[in-house]
């Protein structure tokens, strides 16, 4: 039986070789470590962040209670209040509610309404796109404000995740607008199903089509 400090190890070494699968396995036989992979969401990487947040959601899938009160203890630290700011918190938030729905569905308002706070823009961006498939009628609200950021003068990365929200939620995009984005050949880089994933705003669109 592995001590306390020799599970941390081996659950960091998984999600640095990127093997969600056992990582988030390790979690759900070992329920103490959804604590670390909570203090993980603290450190500076946000690909470890977003694998941390993805191995527990996972992990969590059949412990609704559990899955809810980490979102709570999440939404919590997203507040100014908490003293405790955690930069993985909002990704993670979205992660989790999106993997276990039953967590609690009134969690998805508070969390797409991000998108109006604006050091909070691009993750809140990613946390709705993530959250649509699931949650698309109950944070529709926020598809005007969507619209907003798939201006050309936008951040690559502003817009793509704009676009990816927007697409998920069912929205219509402009006809003048998708042609705008359809010619925006600018890379952008977002985490998705425990990978990196490297295209251009155009190529995102394209993607999103050919995936309906």
């Amino acid at each position: 039986m592995l001590k306390s400090s020799e599970e941390k190890v081996v659950l960091a070494r998984l999600l640095k070789d990127n093997d969600i699968k056992q990582a988030s396995a390790f979690i759900r036989e070992n329920k103490r470590l959804v604590h670390f992979a909570y203090r993980l969401l603290f450190d500076p990487d946000p690909f470890l962040r977003y694998k941390s947040a993805l191995a527990m959601a996972l992990a969590l899938k059949d412990d609704t209670q559990k899955a809810r009160n980490i979102v709570e203890r999440l939404l919590w630290a997203m507040n100014d209040e908490s003293g405790n700011h955690c930069p993985g918190a909002l990704v993670a938030s979205a992660q989790i509610l999106a993997l276990v729905p039953d967590a609690g569905k009134g969690f998805a308002l508070p969390i797409a309404s991000k998108v109006f706070e604006e050091d909070l823009v691009e993750d809140a961006l990613w946390a709705v796109g993530t959250l649509a498939k699931t949650f698309a009628e109950d944070i529709s609200f926020v598809s005007p404000k969507l619209l907003e950021f798939l201006g050309e003068q936008s951040e690559p990365n502003i817009r793509g995740l704009a676009l990816r929200a927007l697409l998920r939620l069912g929205a219509k995009i402009p006809e003048h607008i998708r042609a705008s984005i359809l010619g925006d050949h600018r890379e952008i880089s977002f985490f998705e199903d425990g990978h990196r994933v490297v295209t251009t705003v155009g190529g995102l669109l394209l993607n999103e089509q050919q995936s309906g």
